[in-house]
């Protein structure tokens, strides 16, 4: 009898310890694929990331290059010298809108519809290591322009004038199970000038 009680909780022992490393490696797998997929997709999303910025920055510079910045103010000289500056306001609306509605048609052009991510990422390596996938992934995009105004003080008698665009880019994608938003600012100058005036005869710093 004490024989058979042996083999039986033996046999009991066996089945216990057989389920314990079941369930280990079972989780062992199960962390192993979250890890796997956690660091798959973040470098998914990094190069997403690094794939937009790029073509939000050629966008903007195409939207700039294309110019229509003319007749933005007037200059004129007053009877004691000074200078009087004139502020085409519909002009330089127009132009801080056109540079927004460009950067939108341009990164519309621009914009890569697949992002490169390197094969050995999920296993904590960065995109440079081992070969290359292409991810799709969608993108939106908008801009929107304010303008600003300064004058800046330039030696006695004068200013710096300069008529500011300011581009907000809200741009959105999603690669590879993540979903991303973030902003980018410019601050693109449109037009600049120095206004002087009469010296002063008498002048304290």
């Amino acid at each position: 009898m004490r024989g058979i009680k042996y083999s039986m909780r033996c046999k009991s022992c066996r089945r216990r310890r057989a389920k314990i490393i079941v369930l280990s490696v079972a989780a062992f797998i199960l962390l192993f694929a979250a890890l796997s997929v956690f660091s798959f997709t973040r470098a998914a999303a990094y190069s997403a990331a690094l794939e937009v910025k790029s073509a939000c920055a050629r966008s903007v510079n195409a939207a700039v290059m294309e110019g229509g910045f003319d007749n933005l103010f007037s200059l004129m000289r007053g009877d004691k010298n000074q200078t009087t500056i004139y502020v085409n306001s519909s002009a330089v609306n127009f132009a801080a809108y056109g540079i927004a509605a460009r950067t939108e048609k341009c990164f519309g052009e621009e914009w890569p519809s697949a992002a490169e991510v390197g094969v050995l990422s999920f296993l904590g390596f960065t995109n440079s290591a081992g070969a290359k996938i292409n991810l799709k992934f969608d993108a939106k995009f908008i801009a929107e322009s304010a303008v600003e105004y300064t004058a800046e003080p330039a030696g006695i008698n004068g200013f710096i004038f300069t008529i500011y665009c300011n581009l907000n880019c809200e741009i959105s994608y999603s690669c590879a199970f993540s979903r991303r938003n973030f902003s980018v600012n410019y601050r693109i100058p449109l037009a600049q000038c120095v206004a002087e005036g009469e010296v002063p005869e008498v002048y304290m710093n």
